[in-house]
């Protein structure tokens, strides 16, 4: 379901928040697009840095993993679940976010 986009203070707020909760045990986290987190952090100005104020840039579409997957043919006996790409960097390719951050981003 989606809600109104919050406005860029509390999206930097709620998602830097999630950002300093520890790894626990069994905690669920989603891998997103170096490519989409930068457009993310540039449209709410995540970093503070002023050339980064100089335009606007409207917020990404929603979350395609698609560039991190292999495709993955289809088998008679079902469809096999993606698989990760070999030799993707985290903070290069992806960036792992929580659940919590991952369902902001998807209701925005």
């Amino acid at each position: 379901m989606s809600v109104s986009r919050p406005s860029a203070e509390e999206q930097k707020r709620l998602i830097h928040d999630e950002s300093l909760k520890p790894l626990q045990v069994n905690d669920v986290f989603h891998l997103i697009p170096m490519s989409w987190w930068q457009h993310w952090c540039r449209s709410v100005n995540y970093e503070d840095k002023a050339d980064d104020c100089v335009d606007e840039v409207d917020p990404p579409d929603s979350i395609d993993n698609h560039s991190l997957l292999t495709e993955v043919p289809l088998l008679s006996a079902g469809i096999r679940p993606p698989e990760l790409k070999g030799g993707l960097v985290e903070m290069v390719d992806y960036r792992l976010i929580n659940d919590q951050a991952f369902s902001y981003f998807d209701s925005w």
